[in-house]
């Protein structure tokens, strides 16, 4: 089992005593930040998906962060040319 959500005190303390709990962690509550979401994407106000879809009215978008895992084969560099000394690290 990797997560169980609970939302009284006394669901966590009985969580706590069942065999192979290892801990818990609060979930934060976030600000969201959508100011400046549709010029990010890209969208414009008069022509296109956006207002077709009503500018996103009742549009939910998720996203599941898993966390990464740099020992991964994905990150691998191997093969890879060094990276040119006049680079200074900016797109």
């Amino acid at each position: 089992m990797d997560s169980v959500p609970v939302s009284l005190k006394s669901e966590l303390e009985a969580l706590k005593k069942s065999p192979g709990y290892i801990s818990s962690t609060r979930d934060r509550q976030m600000k969201v930040h959508t100011t400046h979401t549709s010029q990010f994407l890209g969208l414009s106000p008069s022509s296109g998906a956006w207002p077709t879809a009503n500018y996103g009215e009742d549009i939910i978008i998720g996203l599941v962060d898993t966390g990464i895992w740099p020992e991964s084969e994905s990150f691998s560099d191997e093969g890879m040319t060094e990276v040119p000394s006049r680079w200074k690290g900016k797109v």
